[in-house]
Formats: structure tokens, C-alpha cells, sequence
């Protein structure tokens, strides 16, 4: 095999797939549900991912207070309706060199939202589950963020 190897058969969702619509912010992460009520063989938010490349997160969001926060974590162990373990996207955040080490905060990543808008943010993975969860620090009523997933899925890689 080459060192360049070129996607084949890529194809991407035709129809977003809903996450949730009309999602009130309240002051705690809330979870979406697929826009259905949580049973007991689903996991709220749920987005099963295996062999895709990029989802993209439609995100349409109305606000009356000054912010909303959404909040993507994943999980390699989904399995069906069932994901065990959870990771919350992070960032890293290195600080000054000192004595020839670099210490390197880890955070937690959020997507913070100030205006009214339309957004599609891309997001490079490679994990089985994906779940999406909102937040307003100071919520309104009328805040709204409606969210649909977006993937696009490799078929294979064959070398060019």
C-alpha cells in the first residue's frame, strides 16, 4: 500500500438525522433525546457512528439570554443501546515552558453560542457513539437550539 490512500464509495446522510429540536437551555446540561421520550432500551442521544469520518452538528439557535453551551461527549464501548463509558471532548491548553517540561492543562470543550444564528460545526472522529447535551448559564424561556447530525461515512480506503 502507498503512503496516499484515497476514500472510495464515500457517501454522507442525505437527510440530517434529528438530535433534537427545540431544545430549551435550562441551567444544567440536558441531554437531547433524539427527540423522542427516553425508553429503557435507549440511550438518550444516542448517535451511532461505527466507520464514519466527520459528523457534522446542524445547530439553529434562538436566544433571548446572553449564551447557550453545547457540549459533545463520546464513547467506544456503545453497543446497540447501551454505552458504558463516556468521554467529554476535551482540549488541551499548554502553558509556559519551565525547566525544559511543558505542563499541559486539560479542559473541557464547549461550544458556546452568543448570537441567534444557523451553525454547522464539523467534528473528526472515530467512535462508535456520539451525544449531544446543551446548556444556558442564565436561561430564558424563549431560548431555543435545535440540533441534527449530519455523517459522513467512509466506505473504504484503497491505496492510489
Amino acid at each position: 500500500m502507498t503512503a496516499n490512500a484515497v476514500k472510495r464509495h464515500v457517501v454522507q446522510d442525505q437527510i440530517p438525522r434529528l438530535v433534537r429540536t427545540n431544545l430549551v437551555p435550562t441551567a444544567v446540561w440536558v441531554v437531547g433525546d433524539l427527540d423522542q421520550v427516553p425508553g429503557p432500551l435507549q440511550v438518550p442521544n444516542l448517535i451511532s457512528l461505527e466507520g464514519n469520518d466527520v459528523l457534522y452538528l446542524l445547530v439553529d439557535v434562538v436566544l433571548v439570554s446572553a449564551e447557550a453551551r453545547m457540549r459533545v461527549e463520546f464513547s467506544h464501548t456503545a453497543d446497540n443501546a447501551t454505552a458504558a463509558d463516556w468521554y467529554v471532548h476535551s482540549a488541551l491548553e499548554p502553558a509556559a515552558l519551565a525547566a525544559g517540561v511543558i505542563s499541559v492543562g486539560v479542559g473541557t470543550m464547549f461550544y458556546s453560542f452568543t448570537v441567534s444564528g444557523k451553525y454547522r460545526i464539523p467534528i473528526i472522529l472515530d467512535d462508535k457513539a456520539v451525544r449531544v447535551s446543551v446548556l444556558a448559564p442564565a436561561p430564558n424561556a424563549a431560548d431555543r437550539v435545535a440540533i441534527r447530525a449530519l455523517r459522513r461515512i467512509r466506505d473504504s480506503l484503497v491505496s492510489g
